[in-house]
């Protein structure tokens, strides 16, 4: 077993971790080894990787693994309850006024999923029926005739408005038992651990090719990210316009150029 993975195991660390740090640290000290000559030459000091930086890189693979592995977890769920979701009973479809899309268990609108009513304004407009019904200024007849529609209606709605309602509860059961909830909410958290933690890293200037290394393997780990979310997203994604590209290349060129 080579000596790389000896000690690997004796820390703790997946090998691949450890040879990970074993190769930032090279190249931090070749990038400090090849300017040395020219920094004695100057009487100046040659240049060495920021702890901050090296430190920040360190834990970048783990915060990957950890977002990686919420969305396992939750995809684990879906496949699982998934079949187990309910479509929406037509007596409950609703394709104009007072509706909303179908959901999945995500919460996300379902595919093909159909329109359905939605609760509070059901519920509104079943409290506003009495409103509507005549009580004089009209002949008996037609009094009797638009009150027993009225009342036909609120029957109907009610009659519904029970079906939806025993349809969102079943829906609300299997969310609980899934564990979907807690799930997602997981996820969001290990997302939002490694985009603060990308920005950490990208505001820091490297100061030789082991830093600049650590930002772009900061950014291939953060491309993992839905873009959606990494353009806005509670104030702490990692834009996909803040030139990070640019100022990686731009810290190639000075980092070159000063060696």
């Amino acid at each position: 077993m080579p000596n790389a993975i000896v000690r690997a195991a004796a820390t703790g660390l997946p090998s691949a971790i450890f040879n990970r740090r074993r190769m930032l640290l090279g190249l931090a000290a070749a990038s400090t080894a090849a300017a040395g000559p020219i920094a004695v030459a100057a009487g100046a000091q040659a240049p060495a990787e920021a702890a901050e930086l090296m430190d920040l890189g360190a834990k970048t693979p783990f915060a990957l693994a950890n977002y990686r592995q919420a969305i396992e977890a939750r995809e684990a769920i879906v496949r699982k309850w998934a079949p187990k979701w309910p479509s929406a009973p037509k007596s409950i479809h609703n394709p104009g006024s007072y509706s909303q899309a179908e959901t999945d268990l995500t919460g996300r609108m379902a595919p093909d999923c159909v329109w359905i009513w939605d609760r509070e304004k059901l519920q509104d407009s079943i409290a506003r029926i009495p409103s509507h019904t005549l009580r004089k200024g009209a002949k008996p007849e037609r009094v009797a005739r638009a009150n027993a529609a009225w009342s036909a209606l609120e029957a109907e709605r009610e009659s519904t408005l029970e079906a939806l309602n025993a349809y969102h509860s079943q829906c609300a059961g299997i969310r609980r038992a899934s564990g979907i909830i807690p799930a997602q909410a997981a996820e969001e958290a290990a997302r939002d651990a490694l985009l603060a933690h990308t920005r950490a890293i990208m505001v820091l200037e490297p100061a030789t090719m082991a830093g600049v290394l650590i930002q772009a393997e900061a950014l291939q780990a953060v491309a993992h990210v839905p873009d959606i979310q990494r353009v806005v997203w509670k104030g702490n994604a990692v834009s996909l316009h803040e030139g990070y590209g640019e100022r990686i290349a731009a810290s190639i060129l000075r980092i070159a150029r000063n060696a």
